[in-house]
């Protein structure tokens, strides 16, 4: 009942904003004492013939720009043959102009309003892709709402607002990329939109700046999958410069499961990180003033949350709703236990241990067969780059960071690494040139690879027959195995022989 009453409140309050109802040449508006700013509404009697809304309107010696256009404005105006409208207007309202002369002469298909996508028109085919046009700055309320056969729709990064319901009920929607220029998104945008199954973005930081209005304007409620640069985002660190996470900003993002915090990061918004069931740690600087309600609500995968402030901040009950806060380690400062253990919501943590600076040191162990290994401390959000150099005879064969093959990503003889979110492994492997091997007759087109990681070595590429040897640096004869096959090794060099081919690989 709370909850109600304050969203009471602050309809109330909105509709307070609008003081005045004015008509200026021909055309009522709505005025915004607050914010300076006019809205079209509807009139009686009706608007009619050829209507041109201005960029601002001045009453009372005040100037007011025309940003909108409001709910049924012109709704059921037969005689309205044309309309103009300004590159202000950022918002058009639901059923603004249905049945007027102007949208019944319009062809179907999509139909523009000034810079805005108004709706479409008429039945749309199935699996229908779009393409709004460059230019575009919104997208108006309802616009796609229950276009079942919408399937794809591209966005240009000229489109800053996407309106109250635009794609409510569109289940056939599979994607959608949502650019860097979109500040805001309505209530329900995405509502009903259960086809959904990924986001793209291409900044992390933009995504955290969009006013999402609820849970359901942010397509992640039903996608739970985010897509950075065409990479899924796992675990991952917020740019440094971020100021806020928005309210409900990574709401429903399954995919998750670790995220690191600049220090410039104030406040974490209402529901930022709800129902990430698989984010399993967290943490959380000292910068941060504020966490809204609900923000790691319903996390069940929680392990470790980290904390750095000298003391307890206070926190509404239910911003860690529903995570097993007896599983959940709650790592603080040294000498601030007894003060976690004594407040409201942090005392629920069972497990609350105090940590001392540099406990949280990360390195990059890097092996490349020369005889041992290189830890290198990393600071976490970087990006640092290797250069990658073989011996005479030698060549690189494959190159993985964290087991994932990157060898493709070895340009020029340097490899940089994706951002940092934790502790890392780099391995490099060599393949002898066949030009310096006397005694076997290798191929130049060999397509066979060889990964060393965790202990294990893996061969990729061969022959189902091909003879699988491995000779530790000693010449003796270690291990083997034949075709595709792992082979598991105490740390040390390895000479692996696949068919007629050599490498070197360090574990």
């Amino acid at each position: 009942m709370k909850r109600i009453l304050l969203s009471l409140f602050a309809v109330l309050l909105s509709y307070s904003a609008w003081a005045d109802n004015v008509e200026i040449d021909g055309i009522k508006y709505a005025l915004n004492e607050g914010t300076k700013e006019a809205s079209v509404i509807r009139k009686s009697p009706v608007y009619s013939g050829d209507v041109i809304i201005p960029s601002s309107v001045k009453y009372s010696d005040v100037s007011y720009s025309v940003t909108s256009i409001g709910y049924n404005a012109f709704y059921n105006c037969t005689g309205l043959t044309s309309i103009e409208i300004p590159n202000s207007v950022t918002s058009i309202g639901s059923y603004a102009f249905y049945n007027t002369a102007w949208y019944n002469n319009q062809p179907d298909g999509l139909i523009y309003a000034g810079k805005l996508v108004y709706t479409y028109k008429g039945t749309m085919p199935e699996s229908t892709s779009i393409i709004i046009k460059d230019g575009t700055t919104g997208i108006a309320n309802e616009a796609f709402s229950y276009c079942v056969s919408l399937t794809m729709v591209t966005i240009p990064n000229s489109v800053t607002s996407i309106s109250d319901y635009a794609f409510r009920g569109c289940t056939g929607l599979i994607s959608i990329e949502i650019p860097n220029s979109v500040t805001s998104i309505g209530s329900s945008a995405f509502n009903g939109c259960t086809g959904l199954t990924l986001v793209r973005i291409t900044d992390i930081a933009a995504w955290c700046n969009i006013q999402f209005s609820d849970i359901y304007s942010n397509p992640l409620y039903y996608a739970h999958d985010l897509y950075l640069n065409d990479e899924k985002v796992t675990n991952f660190f917020i740019p440094e410069g971020v100021t806020s996470i928005g309210y409900h900003a990574f709401s429903g993002c399954t995919g998750l499961t670790s995220i690191v915090i600049p220090n410039s990061v104030t406040s974490i918004g209402t529901g930022a990180f709800n129902g990430c069931t698989n984010l399993t740690s967290i943490d959380i600087p000292n910068s941060v003033t504020s966490i809204g309600i609900w923000a790691f609500s319903d996390c069940t995968g929680l392990t470790s949350i980290k904390v750095n402030w000298n003391r307890p901040l206070a926190i509404n009950s239910d911003v860690f709703s529903n995570v097993n806060k007896t599983l959940c380690m709650l790592y603080v400062p040294k000498g601030t236990a007894m003060m976690f253990m004594s407040a409201t919501v942090w005392n629920e943590f069972t497990n609350i241990v105090e940590f001392e600076d540099g406990d949280d040191a990360h390195y990059i162990t890097i092996r490349m067969g020369d005889g041992g290994e290189l830890q290198q401390s990393v600071e976490l959000g970087k990006i640092y780059t290797y250069k990658v150099k073989a011996d005479d005879g030698w060549t690189v064969n494959t190159l993985t960071f964290n087991g994932q093959d990157m060898t493709g990503q070895l340009l020029d003889g340097q490899f940089s690494t994706p951002v940092i979110t934790g502790d890392a492994e780099l391995n490099v492997v060599f393949k002898q040139e066949a030009s310096n091997i006397k005694s076997m007759k290798q191929t130049e087109t060999s397509k066979v690879k060889v990964y060393a990681y965790n202990g294990t070595i893996k061969v990729a590429g061969a022959e189902d027959d091909a003879e699988v040897e491995v000779y530790n640096t000693s010449g003796i004869r270690i291990a083997d195995g034949e075709g595709n096959c792992s082979i598991s090794l105490d740390s040390g060099i390895y000479i692996v022989k696949v068919g007629n081919d050599t490498f070197k690989v360090s574990l």
